[in-house]
């Protein structure tokens, strides 16, 4: 596994893991890759220093956390973007009803008044948003995991 900096045509700096350089240079050359920040395919790599291990076993003063290591709250957004998108889920969650894999029959029942209009959210593949949209029911994907995909 190797860590690029990447950037965008738009300056955003962000960091993605892959398999080998080769697999970097194949996602590159197939316009597979994407800044998280504003979906541009305009990305590449930026320069970047090797990361050394300049001794195999440090003395337990050096392996102790010096007062400027930074922690990071991993419970708050790190950009301006993560808390748009955290605010947005919050207020789909609160202001909708969870369907779950019900989604896709819930959604064709109201669109032909068989139940009461009422905002959902729910799973869909992609292939059944999709059927969804054809049928004129309007669905809009949302920018976050479903709920059976996380831990």
């Amino acid at each position: 596994m190797i860590k690029f900096s990447l950037s965008c045509e738009n300056s955003h700096v962000f960091e993605s893991w892959f398999e080998s350089n080769n697999a970097f240079d194949t996602l590159y050359s197939k316009g597979l890759l994407t800044c998280p920040m504003c979906n541009s395919t305009q990305v590449g790599k930026n320069i970047m220093s090797p990361n050394i291990v300049a001794k195999l076993n440090p003395s337990k003063e050096e392996s102790k956390p010096q007062e400027n290591d930074k922690k990071i709250d991993l419970q708050k957004p790190l950009s301006k973007y993560e808390e748009a998108l955290q605010t947005l889920k919050q207020e789909v969650e609160k202001n909708s009803e969870y369907v779950g894999k019900d989604f896709v029959e819930q959604a064709r029942m109201m669109f032909q008044s068989e139940t009461k209009q009422r905002s959902i959210h729910g799973e869909a593949s992609i292939k059944e948003a999709k059927e969804l949209v054809e049928e004129g029911i309007p669905v809009v994907p949302l920018p976050w995991p479903s709920i059976s995909n996380t831990n």
